[in-house]
């Protein structure tokens, strides 16, 4: 009689965990974070780096893409008419070199305009204006990107910019791989 009862609070206390879990980690949503180079020039010495956190959710019993939550890049070159290179972003007042990570000014997300999910684990999108990047640097931030339940996330990014004195600068359609982390590294 005694186990019976035992085997009973038990089962009371697990249901009542699961009473009070999260919704999304029973529905299965997780975010992943993946951090990689952009095979292109860097500028100042940098490696050129893109970050992706990319929300999946639980479709059939696996883990699909869903949109991306987050993107960040920095210290991709991009090529001027006249020669010179530049880059969007965050600079080091001190040296003028890459400070930090740009972000775009916008990145849709589930019921906002110009959302766009994952098709067969496949996402574009393409940003102009003040939405291309937070710091008004870029005038176009485009981002093709394919990512499976396991494995890098790898596409391609074009950024473009209207600088003062050198004209307009693009980057071309450059790619990358971005190989799954657990957490995102720092700016140097």
């Amino acid at each position: 009689m005694r186990s019976g009862r035992t085997t009973l609070i038990v089962i009371a206390g697990i249901c009542g965990l699961l009473a009070l879990a999260p919704q999304t980690a029973i529905a299965g949503k997780k975010k992943k974070a993946y951090e990689g180079i952009v095979a292109t020039q860097g500028v100042y010495g940098q490696t050129p780096t893109i970050q992706l956190k990319v929300q999946f959710r639980r479709k059939g019993g696996k883990l699909v893409p869903q949109y991306v939550a987050n993107l960040r890049h920095r210290a991709i070159a991009l090529f001027c008419p006249d020669g010179s290179t530049t880059f969007v972003g965050p600079s080091n007042i001190e040296t003028g070199a890459p400070g930090g990570f740009a972000q775009p000014g916008f990145t849709p997300a589930p019921g906002a305009a110009g959302f766009k999910p994952f098709k067969k684990g496949r996402y574009s999108l393409t940003l102009t204006g003040d939405a291309a990047d937070s710091g008004g640097g870029a005038d176009l931030l485009q981002l093709t990107t394919r990512v499976s339940g396991k494995g890098p996330a790898t596409g391609t990014v074009r950024l473009v910019t209207t600088h003062p004195t050198h004209g307009r600068c693009d980057s071309g359609t450059v790619s990358y791989t971005a190989p799954r982390v657990a957490s995102f590294s720092p700016a140097p």
